[in-house]
């Protein structure tokens, strides 16, 4: 998650992001992964259409699948052993 200091983390930055690469949200959600550690994070990633990832750092594995990750890793080192082939044929 890149931080803003103008806008509190929410949807908002991933249609900024999308801006920036000059593609709509919609387009932007299916090809962007959103890596959170909090319950938010999780609800921030839905809301815009994302792939999320919870990284159990913060709050419990539970916590972050009850919000709606995807995927829940236990530390972010281990996104290193993501299949990312296998994510991108299961999104829509």
């Amino acid at each position: 998650m890149l931080g803003f200091d103008i806008y509190k983390k929410s949807q908002k930055h991933m249609e900024i992001l999308a801006e920036k690469e000059r593609i709509s949200l919609e387009e932007f959600s299916r090809h962007a992964v959103y890596f959170g550690d909090g319950p938010g994070d999780m609800r921030i990633a839905k809301s815009s259409g994302l792939y999320s990832i919870g990284v159990a750092q913060t709050v419990s594995t539970d916590a972050l699948k009850n919000a709606g990750a995807d995927l829940v890793l236990i530390k972010i080192g281990d996104a290193m052993a993501i299949d990312w082939e296998r994510i991108n044929n299961v999104r829509p």
